[in-house]
């Protein structure tokens, strides 16, 4: 009888399930780059910067603007970025037809038209159900 009475805590210790370690983990979040606009989502007005208290002035001048300001000179150095990429993506292609004109037997593969990138599963694996 006193060997039931000290097995019965081992027998609940090790009939209590655990997870597997092969089991979808719920807590996962994944990486969310800085850099990616679109991952970003959405933020915060500057005009928020009025609710900290104090002198509402000093938020407003010390605050609001600049924000303001930074975002704008953000939008406008994208723009001016995308533009040079397009002018040189336009360069490369135009010095890769010269190629094909000029050099004899270069001959580029053509693009297959799937598109490709790190830890993509497309179709097999969505992320919609669980």
């Amino acid at each position: 009888m006193k060997r039931l009475l000290l097995a019965l805590p081992l027998l609940g210790i090790l009939a209590t399930p655990d997870p597997a370690a092969a089991q979808y983990n719920s807590s996962y979040q994944p990486y969310i780059s800085p850099y990616n606009y679109y991952q970003r989502g959405t933020t915060l007005s500057p005009w928020l910067q009025l609710l900290r208290g104090n002198n509402t002035a000093a938020n407003y001048y010390l605050g609001v603007l600049p924000e303001r300001d930074r975002r704008n000179d953000e939008r406008r150095f994208q723009a001016a970025l995308l533009g040079e990429q397009r002018s040189t993506q336009r360069e490369l292609d135009d010095l890769q037809k010269s190629l094909l004109e000029t050099v004899p037997g270069y001959n580029p593969l053509s693009p297959t038209g799937h598109y490709s990138s790190y830890d993509f599963k497309g179709q097999y694996f969505p992320r919609g159900r669980r």
